[in-house]
């Protein structure tokens, strides 16, 4: 098959597309990827601009690599420290050196952490919002955020909570409440959420806070509740 004949044109022709390329405004972010041209990019932004202009793909995530084979691998990262790393292959490593000795002559390389699953997290803010969640892990965490960012690298996912609270020991007054709202007030005069939290503060207070009445503290219910239906 012959090839198609490429010939020289007035550079007019191709200015339209030249600026439609160049109006592509990108960060400066460091997250660098390696083109089919064997170039590395600092982005993916800077390689859509190489592939409008010159038609260049992402060859793989992460700095371009030489097609050298490595003179020597590790044998042993015992000593080294112990810090996820994410490889262009998609896996997670202990750390670079963990890299180098398993995919030792494989061309992979580290890339950020957000191009793996289980790193994906691990630098993010999380937020104070507190919706337990129960890890496979058997530990609370105070949100599903916290729960990936503290276990970076690792496959730990939620799980029901019930898990977590069959193997929860209560430790001096700490206990988990219900959520639900069903105020009372101590003799403290602070309203609580519910019984349960004004048994832990009893607890603490060792027995100095007790129930002053039922409902809030401002609008106290003069009535205790009756057990009973009829």
């Amino acid at each position: 098959k012959a090839n198609k004949k490429v010939s020289r044109v007035d550079f007019e022709k191709c200015r339209p597309k030249l600026s439609r390329c160049q109006k592509t405004k990108c960060p400066s972010d460091m997250d660098p990827v390696c083109g089919t041209d064997a170039k590395t990019y600092t982005n993916p932004c800077q390689l859509s601009i190489a592939t409008c202009l010159k038609g260049v793909q992402m060859a793989h995530i992460g700095n371009c690599t030489t097609l050298k084979r490595s003179q020597s691998c590790p044998s042993d990262c015992d000593n080294e420290t112990k810090e996820p790393v994410c490889g262009s292959d998609g896996n997670v490593y202990k750390s670079l050196c963990d890299l180098k000795k398993q995919t030792c002559d494989q061309f992979v390389t580290e890339v950020p952490l957000h191009h793996c699953k289980t790193t994906a997290s691990c630098n993010i803010t999380c937020t104070d919002e507190k919706q337990f969640v129960c890890g496979s892990d058997n530990k609370f965490y105070k949100n599903e955020c916290e729960m990936k960012r503290e276990n970076c690298g690792k496959h730990v996912y939620v799980v029901p909570i019930k898990r977590c609270l069959a193997g929860f020991m209560f430790k001096g007054c700490q206990k988990i409440c219900p959520t639900y709202y069903d105020p009372v007030c101590g003799s403290d005069n602070k309203t609580y959420s519910n019984l349960c939290f004004l048994e832990i503060e009893i607890c603490r207070s060792k027995n100095t806070v007790s129930l002053q009445s039922m409902g809030t503290c401002t609008e106290p219910i003069k009535e205790m509740p009756k057990n009973y239906l009829y």
